[in-house]
């Protein structure tokens, strides 16, 4: 009779997230994702596509996690669950899912662009791939998603219900009631676990902002204010997004037509991401809109296109990657060349690690010497403020909280406020990769 957690990654760094959860005898790894940063520089290429790679030299590197910390316990995983479709949280699964024989959970557009990734990179995985919405019952552990909302599609906390307690794992969220893709998180589900929450591990990276992070309509509006509010004309126009922002993606769709534009998706992340969408009914794309996912579509796209003055081009590369779009449009890797005051529009902020700092420096530098218009960070954050982990704590009531997904100022803030907010100092864990905290003996 245990309730034991181990962090494998993601704790005081930001990326790779993946959480150990061992009940009884029965265990559960809660995302496998990559360390973006680390991973560009390994791979210099889009940060949101994968490709074949070695898995220890992907360890190496510190782009995954390094599971040797739960080596002991790798015989009673009963399941690897997946909270949502950044590649943080999914994007080791293809190199290190086939370690366990279990199957792997997720909501069905999770499940759906995972299989997309596989597919686009020739990869397969033995595990069996299950997909659901609501409960599902796994050994003794009921495991159930409840309804968030993030930057990308059918984002859930994990809630594993156990003899012991609720366990309670949000990685990544906002409490965004105005989404405007989808539905809003489920806040009646959630206060209905008051006072049987035995432990919350919850995200941090905002923690430090004191605020409420605004709603996914806010960033439409800004984008509407770009877009529609701005001479155009004669111009060429592209707007820069990260592909799992799917929500976005289809505002910036939707303006495109109300500009008059035919719309073009550039790069292969935006194709994964906008198809695993509409097979899951998410969303749904006219005929009209192009969708050019390989460079052999993009450059004869170009050729046949000389004026865009009639078509808004969505595409990958707002972090500056070598190898995205956007970075091989400026580099002349296309048959298109920018004029001066052609529009870019970056609808993002970048992960705040030193190597996309250096990427995105670069990219403004470049665009800048080409005498482009660029609106930058057009955007609002999918991560949850200050006021949002409040309102998270006070209806959970959690006995014990771990914070995750973030450095140590984040972290910190994230502990200050579960003390102000009365959480007793011991029941407080501040995890490192590798660490183990037994809850119950």
């Amino acid at each position: 009779m245990s309730l034991e957690i181990t962090a494998v990654g993601g704790f005081n760094e930001i990326g790779r997230q993946s959480t150990a959860i061992k009940i009884d005898e029965q265990v559960f790894i809660i995302d496998l994702g990559l360390h973006l940063d680390h991973y560009i520089r390994y791979n210099e290429d889009c940060a949101e596509d994968l490709q074949k790679k070695s898995v220890s030299g992907l360890r190496k590197a510190g782009a995954i996690p390094d599971w040797s910390s739960i080596r002991d316990w790798k015989k009673n995983v009963s399941g690897i669950i997946l909270t949502h479709a950044h590649l943080d949280h999914i994007g080791a699964v293809p190199y290190l899912a086939h370690l366990f024989d279990c199957p792997i959970y997720g909501t069905p557009f999770t499940i759906a662009l995972l299989k997309q990734i596989l597919l686009d990179n020739n990869m397969d995985l033995p595990n069996e791939l299950v997909s659901f919405r609501g409960s599902l019952d796994v050994g003794a552990v009921k495991v159930e998603f409840i309804r968030s909302t993030h930057s990308t599609l059918d984002t859930a906390m994990v809630a594993l219900h156990t003899r012991h307690g609720i366990v309670v794992i949000d990685n990544d969220y906002k409490l965004d009631n105005n989404p405007t893709l989808g539905l809003p998180p489920d806040v009646a589900r959630l206060k209905e676990l008051q006072g049987k929450v035995i432990c919350h591990i919850g995200e941090c990276l905002y923690a430090p902002a004191p605020a409420k992070t605004p709603s996914e309509q806010v960033a439409r509006q800004l984008l509407e204010e770009v877009l529609l509010e701005t001479n155009t004309a004669n111009r060429a126009v592209f707007v820069s997004a990260f592909s799992s922002n799917v929500a976005r993606l289809y505002s910036i769709m939707h303006l495109g037509q109300a500009m008059g534009r035919k719309v073009v998706f550039l790069g292969r992340s935006m194709a994964k991401y906008l198809l695993a969408a509409q097979e899951t009914g998410l969303i749904d794309i006219p005929e009209s809109v192009l969708i050019l996912k390989y460079g052999s579509e993009a450059n004869s796209f170009f050729k046949k296109n000389k004026d865009l003055s009639g078509f808004l081009v969505v595409c990958t590369g707002h972090m500056g990657e070598p190898k995205a779009a956007l970075s091989k449009l400026l580099d002349g890797q296309y048959p298109f060349k920018f004029k001066q005051d052609d529009i870019v529009v970056l609808s993002s902020k970048i992960i705040p690690v030193p190597h996309i700092i250096a990427n995105r420096k670069d990219l403004l530098r470049r665009m800048h010497q080409r005498r482009l218009r660029v609106f930058d960070e057009v955007h609002v954050s999918g991560h949850a403020s200050k006021e949002d982990i409040r309102f998270l704590l006070e209806t959970l009531s959690p006995l014990h909280v771990i914070p995750n997904h973030g450095v140590s100022h984040m972290t910190h803030a994230f502990i200050d406020l579960a003390r102000e907010m009365a959480i007793e100092p011991s029941n407080i864990h501040d995890l490192r990769e590798g660490d183990r905290v037994t809850l119950i003996k």
